[in-house]
């Protein structure tokens, strides 16, 4: 079946990778990451009334239904996005807040943790995280929110490894092998 493209502007580099390293695990393993389809995007779009930025449509696109970014335990994966929307909604109410803009929810740990962007703020928007009211003293954090990175790009690519990273991960492979190796003399 036909695949529809999308042209990419925000993770060029991203695009090209057939894999990626999921730095969460030691050493790191390697990973194909699931993008959702144009078609996918589109809909979901539609059915929430909203228009995504471009730097989150590629998000979507090239790993939007499944990667391995994030630690164990938070929510983001594109089947249940329209839940993590209802859920932060709950728990703005619940703890009497509302943002002051229409905003998406891009991940969810636990039932009072989100990162969000506000649809106003352009095609790679700061990303920000609510902590929740208890919090609003938090180091850095006003009324349980704080801007966590100024573009959606560099928040994503924040979470990929380095060439450090990935340079140490090849690094302990190689010795390990070699450990292996030497250890049968």
């Amino acid at each position: 079946m036909f695949k529809k493209r999308m042209h990419i502007t925000y993770f060029k580099k991203l695009a090209i990778q057939e894999t990626l390293l999921n730095s969460n695990v030691h050493p790191m393993a390697a990973y194909k990451p699931e993008g959702c389809s144009v078609v996918e995007i589109d809909a979901l779009e539609v059915k929430m009334k909203v228009k995504f930025p471009q730097a989150y449509r590629e998000y979507l696109f090239l790993m939007g239904e499944e990667h391995k970014l994030y630690w164990s335990g938070v929510e983001f994966s594109f089947s249940v996005m329209e839940e993590l929307q209802e859920q932060a909604l709950a728990v703005l109410e619940e703890e009497g807040y509302s943002l002051e803009h229409p905003f998406w929810v891009i991940n969810a740990l636990g039932y009072d943790q989100f990162h969000f962007f506000y649809f106003k703020d352009g095609d790679d928007p700061p990303v920000y995280h609510w902590l929740g009211s208890d919090e609003k003293t938090y180091e850095g954090y006003s009324n349980g929110m704080a801007k966590t990175a100024d573009y959606f790009s560099a928040f994503i690519k924040e979470m990929l490894p380095t060439r450090g990273e990935r340079f140490i991960n090849s690094w302990m492979k190689r010795t390990g092998k070699l450990r292996k190796m030497f250890s049968r003399f």
